[in-house]
């Protein structure tokens, strides 16, 4: 294996034993294995704490037995310990079994699961795994804090993270709340893994309020926090003061690296919110195989298509016309990509602009960028149509225009004695439908944006107000 991807694997897969993360202490054994765990409301003061354990089916010793069939023997001992004293113990011999040696494969991961009604507080968790064939053991010990709940305002759990969740009411050992969740405790997933599944529960719903429904948004973000995709939020009526929020995202698209997914509930008859978010991981083996393959032919494609006649346009614009287009793609630069344009001489903005187009092209396998030259369609639909004194692009309906693209219908309202003249922008395929409603509240054609329904945009549901003519 190369000495690059054994660093990957020690850096990227021993996090997932708290290594990294919560300082624990991994005895130097040859039993690796995986450990984690949830939290979830109980009652009387008392929290439901799962321990999530998984280990590696071709790291242990199988023997065979008197049907013909190889077997390995594993015991899992689980401690919760405080000041000293332990509170908690566990443990549970396991077997599997194999008719072929040639069958058991690394992705292959034996889970399991302990329960306990616990306080909030903080306490260590000890787990060792001892394959009982070899003698090898491994131990995890790491520091856990048991959250407590809140008992009026809306709350949610601990995202528990899963390779595999279905409905199922009979009682088996990964089976809750009507749903079989077979746990991840890892949090490793990728090419053999594409689904994120998920479990959390949500508490402290108002029954009583109107409307009586809640609002679930998901999130995955880079390990900076960035947010690298954002899904439509999901409506959902209230089933009682608490509900079951389960899915599964696929992530196969993600690269290799760590991740958090969050989770946000908010009920719409109280305004109340709440979020929970879960590290978890991507690895796949094919994004470093072929990394230096590809840095080998980065310079000469990067070389090939700066020279594009893409962007030859470029190498004689002025430098009136690039600070304009510059200035009307704005919406798509980031504070430093500003920043750096401005610090910048004639030839320096020529090569910026090639580079600044060049990383947003969402077809990087050909020589034309569909998205620079869809942008700077729009860029010059809004220069002639919305300028009212000033830039089209610096126009209200100018910059809905440029980033969400033509609107599917638009409703048209001239002004009359009982209303100043205003206009409703519909979009049908983002974020489940939005909508944009400008206001000529000056009279002198400057559509002003009043209120819309998209996320993190304005809002304000008392828009009609400003239709009055005075």
């Amino acid at each position: 294996m190369k000495k690059w991807l054994v660093l990957f694997i020690v850096f990227a897969l021993l996090p997932f034993n708290f290594l990294a993360l919560r300082a624990q202490k991994l005895n130097q054994t040859k039993l690796p294995f995986e450990v984690n765990y949830a939290t979830f409301r109980a009652s009387k003061g008392f929290d439901y704490l799962e321990v999530y354990s998984a280990i590696y089916r071709s790291q242990l010793k199988f023997v065979k037995d008197s049907t013909h069939h190889f077997r390995a023997n594993f015991r899992l001992e689980i401690d919760i310990v405080k000041d000293d004293s332990v509170l908690f113990k566990d443990t549970a011999k396991k077997v599997t079994y194999t008719d072929s040696l040639s069958k058991v494969s690394r992705s292959q991961k034996l889970p399991d699961v302990s329960r306990v009604y616990i306080r909030p507080g903080d306490y260590n968790l000890r787990v060792t795994a001892r394959d009982l064939n070899s003698k090898h053991f491994g131990t995890i010990e790491m520091p856990i804090h048991v959250r407590s709940y809140s008992k009026d305002s809306l709350d949610i759990s601990t995202i528990e993270l899963a390779s595999l969740i279905r409905k199922n009411k009979k009682p088996e050992m990964y089976t809750k709340n009507g749903y079989q969740v077979v746990p991840n405790p890892g949090a490793l997933y990728g090419q053999g893994a594409p689904m994120l599944y998920f479990y959390s529960e949500i508490y402290n719903f108002k029954k009583s309020t109107v409307p009586d429904s809640y609002r679930v948004n998901y999130q995955i973000m880079d390990r900076n926090g960035k947010v690298v995709r954002d899904y439509p939020p999901i409506m959902r009526h209230k089933p009682g003061d608490s509900a079951v929020e389960v899915g599964g995202l696929n992530i196969i698209t993600l690269p290799s690296g760590s991740y958090f997914f969050k989770i946000t509930a908010s009920d719409l008859g109280t305004g109340q919110k709440s979020t929970s978010r879960r590290k978890f991981f991507v690895y796949r083996e094919s994004d470093f195989v072929h990394q230096k393959q590809k840095e080998g032919s980065k310079r000469s494609k990067l070389s090939r298509f700066l020279n594009s006649p893409e962007y030859q346009v470029y190498d004689e614009m002025s430098a009136k016309a690039i600070n304009a287009e510059f200035n009307g793609a704005s919406y798509l630069a980031t504070g430093q990509e500003k920043k750096i344009f401005k610090s910048l001489d004639l030839d320096g903005k020529r090569e910026f602009m090639k580079r600044f187009w060049l990383r947003r092209d969402q077809d990087p396998t050909t020589l034309k960028n569909e998205f620079r030259q869809d942008y700077l369609q729009r860029l010059a639909y809004v220069t002639s149509h919305f300028g009212a004194g000033k830039p089209g692009w610096k126009s209200d309906r100018g910059r809905v225009y440029l980033i969400y693209g033509k609107p599917n219908e638009i409703e048209r309202y001239p002004n009359s004695s009982e209303t100043k003249a205003y206009q409703i922008w519909h979009y049908y395929n983002i974020q489940g439908g939005v909508n944009f409603y400008f206001i000529d509240i000056r009279g002198f054609g400057d559509y002003q944006l009043v209120h819309s329904t998209a996320r993190n945009e304005l809002q304000d549901y008392n828009w009609q107000r400003w239709l009055r003519p005075f």
